[in-house]
């Protein structure tokens, strides 16, 4: 494993921490992403704890960057400052113009300081090392066809099995491994995923929610996601985050 300066540190913390948490709120679809990219958007993510009760106990620093993804893989994740604070001194936000770069076929994962320079003690990282989002493309689920949906539900049913009744008009689907139960519930009309669930010896230990828009003809969006996963050792507080996306911009306009 390579060697590793603070700053390098946090940023890979903060680069993890954004791109982990998948996106949400969107813009019409009939824009050609600049630069040759085939998916580019601006993401903002805001994060708290709650108590079990539902109360914010405390609020987390939020995150805002711009992702673009290009042929082969490659990614391109530009931080934007998340404060109206001054953009230079010791009050600035430490992130702002860093640059992260994903190249499966190249350098594998880098990233770049403020200034355009590698920062140091963050040589070029083989690309097994990225985190699998990233090397997946963050766009991986944000726009869909509406035709697929036979096809996602193909998908599903091999996954998952026969689907086990409904919750809520929406379509149940359970994965069971070892104390671990999944449970999805599945728009019936696009087979998409509406809430995804996650519990260990009958405790919740995730619950995801998503919305979807047609932005354009035959392109759903996913419009908001909010995600909520129970801290480990820390009773019933649970991390929250909510995913905005903006500015999305699909290559080929509408199919």
């Amino acid at each position: 494993m390579v060697r590793s300066t603070g700053k390098w540190q946090r940023a890979a913390l903060v680069m993890t921490m954004v791109v982990a948490t998948k996106i949400a709120s969107a813009q019409p679809v009939d824009t050609e992403p600049a630069g040759g990219a085939e998916f580019s958007a601006d993401v903002t993510v805001e994060r708290a704890v709650i108590d079990g009760k539902g109360r914010v106990t405390r609020h987390l620093p939020p995150s805002k960057y711009r992702i673009e993804r290009f042929a082969g893989g490659r990614s391109r994740m530009a931080m934007q400052a998340s404060t109206t604070g001054p953009r230079i001194g010791p009050l600035a936000d430490p992130y702002a113009g860093m640059i992260v770069e994903f190249d499966p076929a190249g350098a594998g994962l880098r990233i770049i300081g403020s200034d355009g320079q590698p920062l140091p003690g963050a040589p070029p990282l083989p690309a097994g090392l990225a985190p699998p989002e990233l090397a997946r493309g963050a766009d991986d689920g944000l726009v869909t066809p509406t035709r697929d949906a036979l096809k996602r539900r193909g998908e599903l049913s091999r996954h998952f099995g026969t689907r086990t009744g409904s919750v809520r008009r929406l379509e149940r689907y359970l994965a069971r491994h070892g104390t671990r139960v999944q449970e999805v519930l599945v728009s019936p009309a696009t087979a998409l995923p509406v809430e995804v669930n996650v519990a260990d010896r009958g405790v919740l230990e995730e619950h995801h929610a998503f919305a979807y828009e047609e932005r354009a003809p035959g392109r759903l969006v996913r419009t908001r996601t909010r995600s909520e996963s129970r801290v480990p050792g820390k009773g019933n507080e649970r991390l929250v985050s909510v995913t905005t996306l903006s500015n999305v911009r699909v290559a080929g306009g509408v199919e």
